[in-house]
Protein backbone atom coordinates (compact mmCIF):
# COMPACT_ATOMS: atom_id res chain seq x y z
CA UNK A 1 0.00 0.00 0.00
CA UNK A 2 1.25 3.34 -1.18
CA UNK A 3 -0.74 6.31 0.50
CA UNK A 4 0.33 9.56 -0.98
CA UNK A 5 -1.64 13.10 -0.59
CA UNK A 6 -0.18 16.77 -1.90
CA UNK A 7 0.16 19.16 0.64
CA UNK A 8 -2.76 20.86 2.05
CA UNK A 9 -4.90 18.13 0.85
CA UNK A 10 -6.78 15.50 2.98
CA UNK A 11 -7.09 11.90 2.88
CA UNK A 12 -9.48 9.89 0.75
CA UNK A 13 -12.42 8.49 1.80
CA UNK A 14 -11.09 5.31 -0.59
CA UNK A 15 -7.52 5.83 1.29
CA UNK A 16 -9.14 5.79 4.39
CA UNK A 17 -10.87 2.65 4.17
CA UNK A 18 -7.61 0.89 2.51
CA UNK A 19 -5.63 2.32 6.08
CA UNK A 20 -8.95 1.09 8.26
CA UNK A 21 -7.61 -2.04 7.63
CA UNK A 22 -4.05 -1.86 8.40
CA UNK A 23 -4.76 0.37 11.44
CA UNK A 24 -6.66 -2.74 12.73
CA UNK A 25 -4.19 -5.08 11.64
CA UNK A 26 -1.34 -3.31 13.47
CA UNK A 27 -3.17 -2.19 16.49
CA UNK A 28 -4.71 -5.61 17.04
CA UNK A 29 -1.20 -7.69 16.95
CA UNK A 30 1.29 -7.63 19.41
CA UNK A 31 3.56 -5.25 20.36
CA UNK A 32 7.05 -6.11 20.95
CA UNK A 33 8.37 -3.38 22.85
CA UNK A 34 10.86 -3.76 25.78
CA UNK A 35 11.08 -7.56 25.30
CA UNK A 36 7.31 -7.89 26.57
CA UNK A 37 4.71 -9.05 24.27
CA UNK A 38 1.21 -7.00 24.52
CA UNK A 39 -1.94 -9.13 22.97
CA UNK A 40 -4.64 -6.73 22.70
CA UNK A 41 -8.78 -6.78 21.47
CA UNK A 42 -11.22 -5.44 19.26
CA UNK A 43 -10.33 -2.20 18.21
CA UNK A 44 -7.57 -1.14 20.21
CA UNK A 45 -5.59 1.83 20.27
CA UNK A 46 -2.62 2.27 18.41
CA UNK A 47 0.50 2.58 20.26
CA UNK A 48 3.11 4.74 20.35
CA UNK A 49 5.74 1.81 19.50
CA UNK A 50 3.23 0.83 16.97
CA UNK A 51 3.01 3.92 14.66
CA UNK A 52 6.27 3.66 12.68
CA UNK A 53 5.17 0.38 11.66
CA UNK A 54 1.50 1.19 10.40
CA UNK A 55 3.23 4.31 8.69
CA UNK A 56 5.78 2.08 6.62
CA UNK A 57 2.92 0.05 5.71
CA UNK A 58 1.18 3.01 4.59
CA UNK A 59 3.78 3.27 1.83
CA UNK A 60 6.19 6.07 4.13
CA UNK A 61 9.97 5.84 4.18
CA UNK A 62 10.74 6.50 8.05
CA UNK A 63 13.91 8.15 9.21
CA UNK A 64 14.47 7.49 12.85
CA UNK A 65 13.66 11.76 13.36
CA UNK A 66 10.26 10.94 11.61
CA UNK A 67 9.86 7.75 14.19
CA UNK A 68 10.28 9.97 17.12
CA UNK A 69 8.43 13.07 16.00
CA UNK A 70 5.24 10.33 15.25
CA UNK A 71 5.60 8.78 18.70
CA UNK A 72 6.09 11.74 20.79
CA UNK A 73 3.06 13.18 19.01
CA UNK A 74 0.90 10.02 20.26
CA UNK A 75 -0.49 10.14 23.85
CA UNK A 76 1.05 6.71 25.77
CA UNK A 77 -2.86 5.33 25.91
CA UNK A 78 -2.62 5.64 21.92
CA UNK A 79 -4.68 6.87 19.60
CA UNK A 80 -7.91 5.88 17.37
CA UNK A 81 -8.26 5.72 13.93
CA UNK A 82 -9.80 8.94 13.43
CA UNK A 83 -6.86 10.82 15.23
CA UNK A 84 -4.45 8.63 13.29
CA UNK A 85 -5.50 9.90 10.04
CA UNK A 86 -5.34 13.65 11.74
CA UNK A 87 -1.09 12.39 12.75
CA UNK A 88 -0.67 10.76 8.92
CA UNK A 89 -1.95 14.23 7.17
CA UNK A 90 -0.17 16.31 9.34
CA UNK A 91 3.29 14.53 9.20
CA UNK A 92 3.26 13.07 5.47
CA UNK A 93 2.68 14.67 2.21
CA UNK A 94 3.62 13.45 -0.82
CA UNK A 95 7.21 14.16 -1.98
CA UNK A 96 8.85 14.88 -5.10
CA UNK A 97 10.46 12.16 -6.45
CA UNK A 98 13.91 11.89 -6.83
CA UNK A 99 15.58 12.33 -10.29
CA UNK A 100 17.79 9.84 -11.84
CA UNK A 101 20.81 11.88 -11.31
CA UNK A 102 19.82 12.41 -7.30
CA UNK A 103 19.32 8.24 -7.56
CA UNK A 104 22.12 7.57 -9.56
CA UNK A 105 24.43 9.64 -6.93
CA UNK A 106 23.19 7.89 -3.97
CA UNK A 107 23.81 4.60 -5.44
CA UNK A 108 27.22 5.92 -6.28
CA UNK A 109 27.88 5.86 -2.89
CA UNK A 110 27.78 2.12 -3.12
CA UNK A 111 30.18 1.74 -6.08
CA UNK A 112 33.14 1.29 -4.33
CA UNK A 113 35.14 0.66 -7.82
CA UNK A 114 34.18 4.23 -8.91
CA UNK A 115 33.30 3.11 -12.29
CA UNK A 116 29.54 3.81 -11.84
CA UNK A 117 28.41 0.20 -11.53
CA UNK A 118 27.04 -2.56 -8.23
CA UNK A 119 28.40 -5.57 -7.95
CA UNK A 120 24.87 -7.63 -7.63
CA UNK A 121 25.63 -9.60 -4.50
CA UNK A 122 26.77 -6.52 -2.83
CA UNK A 123 23.45 -4.82 -3.56
CA UNK A 124 21.47 -7.89 -2.93
CA UNK A 125 22.64 -7.69 0.68
CA UNK A 126 22.64 -3.94 0.46
CA UNK A 127 18.80 -4.35 -0.16
CA UNK A 128 18.47 -7.25 2.42
CA UNK A 129 20.07 -5.62 5.40
CA UNK A 130 19.69 -2.14 5.07
CA UNK A 131 16.80 -0.60 7.59
CA UNK A 132 13.98 -2.99 7.65
CA UNK A 133 15.76 -4.41 4.33
CA UNK A 134 13.54 -6.63 1.95
CA UNK A 135 12.73 -9.83 1.68
CA UNK A 136 15.38 -12.22 0.11
CA UNK A 137 12.80 -13.53 -2.37
CA UNK A 138 12.16 -10.11 -3.60
CA UNK A 139 15.55 -9.00 -3.56
CA UNK A 140 16.55 -12.12 -5.95
CA UNK A 141 13.78 -11.45 -8.38
CA UNK A 142 14.37 -7.54 -8.91
CA UNK A 143 18.63 -8.39 -8.66
CA UNK A 144 18.14 -11.08 -11.03
CA UNK A 145 15.93 -8.98 -13.75
CA UNK A 146 18.44 -5.95 -14.15
CA UNK A 147 20.36 -5.40 -16.45
CA UNK A 148 24.25 -6.30 -16.20
CA UNK A 149 27.35 -5.29 -18.11
CA UNK A 150 30.11 -7.07 -19.28
CA UNK A 151 31.81 -8.17 -16.06
CA UNK A 152 28.36 -8.48 -14.59
CA UNK A 153 27.89 -5.61 -12.34
CA UNK A 154 24.64 -2.96 -12.83
CA UNK A 155 25.16 -0.03 -13.90
CA UNK A 156 23.96 2.87 -11.58
CA UNK A 157 22.73 4.94 -14.13
CA UNK A 158 20.65 2.04 -15.60
CA UNK A 159 19.24 1.48 -12.07
CA UNK A 160 18.18 4.46 -10.96
CA UNK A 161 16.47 4.99 -14.75
CA UNK A 162 14.34 1.66 -13.96
CA UNK A 163 13.64 3.32 -10.46
CA UNK A 164 12.09 6.78 -11.58
CA UNK A 165 10.86 5.39 -14.58
CA UNK A 166 9.08 1.93 -14.09
CA UNK A 167 10.29 -1.46 -15.66
CA UNK A 168 11.41 -1.54 -19.61
CA UNK A 169 8.02 -1.25 -21.37
CA UNK A 170 6.47 0.86 -18.58
CA UNK A 171 8.67 3.58 -18.60
CA UNK A 172 7.94 6.85 -18.97
CA UNK A 173 9.62 9.59 -20.94
CA UNK A 174 11.85 11.62 -18.51
CA UNK A 175 9.92 15.20 -17.42
CA UNK A 176 11.57 18.56 -17.65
Amino acid sequence: MDIKIQPGYRLSRDQKEVMSKAFQFVASHPSYTEGATIGRNCKPPLLPADAPRLFRACGQALRKEDEVAIMDDIPEEGIDFKQFCALFEKHFHEKPQASEEELSAALGALDITGQGSLDPHMLTEFLTTFGEGLPAEDVEIIVGALPRDQLGRVSCSELATMLVRGPVGTQNPPQD
